[in-house]
């Protein structure tokens, strides 16, 4: 599974933010370490694809901006389609898995 796919599907049940989903990422999955700048990579490559957007940024005292990002329709599809082909595209079931 790559990165922009978890990044996708998990807007695509709510909005938030990167650190929330990296967070997420790393809970549920043996990925062992994530660098910082592979995963704000693929951030910043959907949101210039236009798959994802910011709605919000919360400015908290003495703390970085926090900002909050949802998926869009174009993104949505794109999630859809690359779904798909995930399961076109491979002969055993297996390598689907989590």
């Amino acid at each position: 599974m790559s990165l922009s796919l978890f990044i996708l599907g998990t807007l695509a049940e709510q909005n938030n933010h990167p650190y929330q989903i990296k967070k997420y990422l790393l809970d549920v999955l043996p990925v062992g370490k994530l660098s910082e700048g592979k995963f704000y990579y693929n951030f910043e490559s959907l949101q210039k694809k236009g798959y994802i957007k910011p709605v919000r940024t919360d400015k908290i005292e003495n703390r970085p901006s926090k900002t909050t990002y949802a998926i869009t329709a174009e993104g949505r599809e794109h999630l859809e389609q690359s779904i798909y082909d995930s399961f076109r595209n491979h002969a055993d079931v297996t390598d689907l898995y989590i």
